[in-house]
């Protein structure tokens, strides 16, 4: 067990003692344990937003799933090895796309 000294602004530190008033009864501790638990959440909040950001690469031919894969060159990979006409197929990216924004004048 480690012990780690940390500097908090007033606000932060009266939250933290009022949760660990409530939560743990304000006894000896209580203060470690809302720390402990608050990192364990956020370290499993920060696990869900890595694996909902990871692209996924999948090429369709007409309504068949050919080949999938975390890049656009490991599916390129994926399909030369297999023999697949890139003709005709569609891939389809776990991402949205973003919207494109264009400036400036325009002259007809």
């Amino acid at each position: 067990m480690g012990t780690i000294t940390i500097s908090l602004s007033d606000t932060v530190e009266k939250t933290l003692r009022r949760l660990a008033q409530e939560l743990y009864g304000g006894g000896r501790g209580s203060l470690s344990a809302v720390v402990e638990e608050a990192i364990r959440v956020y370290d499993e909040l920060l696990k869900t937003r890595r694996r909902s950001e990871e692209v996924v690469y999948r090429a369709f031919k007409g309504e068949r799933l050919v080949a999938e894969a975390r890049s656009l060159e490991e599916l390129a990979e994926s399909l030369r090895k297999r023999n697949v006409d890139f003709r005709g197929l569609r891939v389809i990216s776990s991402r949205g796309m973003r919207s494109v924004i264009r400036g400036g004048y325009r002259l007809n």
